[in-house]
């Protein structure tokens, strides 16, 4: 599999040049390349991930969690 068992995946959002942003049950964000190879995890909350938002310009992704927090 490409991520780690971090949880089941529960928000996904694509961004323009093809790479995904995942997140999961645990709190894990994963970034993924167009082919689902993993590219980084660059944090996580202590919650569930259940949004990801994508800035109009596709700069930037916020995460939802759980545990009260965007990031």
């Amino acid at each position: 599999p490409p991520m780690p068992d971090e949880g089941r995946p529960l928000a996904a959002v694509a961004l323009p040049n093809g790479h995904w942003w995942v997140g999961t049950e645990n709190g894990t964000l994963y970034e993924l390349s167009a082919d689902l190879e993993l590219l980084g995890s660059p944090g996580a909350h202590t919650g569930w991930v259940f949004d990801l938002a994508l800035s109009p310009d596709g700069a930037v992704v916020a995460s939802a969690s759980g545990d009260h927090s965007i990031r």
